[in-house]
């Protein structure tokens, strides 16, 4: 199995083990391959739809949707930036 994900988004090692087990389930059946590629395909389609909406910079995304991100994201820095002001240190 082949996985491009985002160093970040920490989902290798898990996708390794998941495609460990899946594997040695179906290895006694005379589709393994077919029943492999069936049982992993719809994680993968999702790992691929959540890398597509969460790094669209390193994926060929929208430029509406890279604009979106980037306002999420100085939204996202500028609360924190705020709260570490306005909030005291220690609770």
């Amino acid at each position: 199995a082949i996985h491009a994900f985002p160093p970040d988004l920490g989902q290798g090692v898990n996708a390794a083990l998941e495609d460990v087990k899946t594997l040695g389930d179906v290895l006694d059946d005379q589709n393994a391959v077919a029943a492999y590629q069936a049982a992993r395909a719809p994680a993968a389609k999702a790992i691929a739809h959540l890398v597509q909406r969460g790094f669209p910079y390193q994926y060929d995304q929208s430029v509406w949707r890279q604009r979106l991100f980037t306002v999420g994201l100085v939204g996202r820095v500028a609360a924190n930036a705020l709260a570490a002001k306005l909030l005291p240190e220690k609770i």
